[in-house]
């Protein structure tokens, strides 16, 4: 089972991999892409992914626990919403996820973010000016069919 939503889009070479490949337990996404819709800019992101982008763990439908809607833990309900904290949680209880080793995620940065990625690569730094140098990728047909970005 895989947690995705509407700023996500997902490679078309994922479901062949997970089909193929073995984990008893899950695979997480360590490297994909955020697209700035704005700038049509598309920056790669070479390791923890999973910690930027809530769509990035593929879980066994039985290592997914029941909630007890009785009880108002938060650990009941946020499972799939602490993503970048998921893999970390099922090592500790013996489950480990593997790494798909391919980027199968493309993040829209859009100006609703949640915590705002579509508005930090518009300061003006050397920090951004560095990272759009070293981590811009062009936008390529194959890729632009892969995550079908339009």
């Amino acid at each position: 089972i895989m947690s995705v939503d509407a700023d996500d889009l997902i490679s078309n070479n994922l479901v062949n991999f997970i089909s193929t490949s073995y984990s008893q337990h899950g695979w997480y996404v360590n490297s994909g892409y955020v697209y700035y819709t704005e700038k049509k800019m598309l920056l790669y992101r070479r390791k923890n992914m999973n910690a930027l982008n809530g769509s990035t763990n593929i879980i066994n439908s039985d290592d997914i626990p029941d909630v007890d809607f009785e009880n108002n833990d938060i650990y009941n309900f946020n499972f799939f919403a602490a993503h970048g904290y998921l893999k970390e949680r099922l090592m500790k209880q013996g489950k480990a996820l593997l790494p798909i080793p391919f980027p199968a995620v493309a993040y829209i940065a859009h100006t609703s973010n949640w915590f705002g990625i579509s508005h930090a690569i518009k300061k003006k730094s050397l920090r951004n000016f560095v990272k759009i140098i070293l981590l811009k990728r062009r936008i390529s047909k194959r890729i632009i069919e892969e995550f079908k970005l339009y």
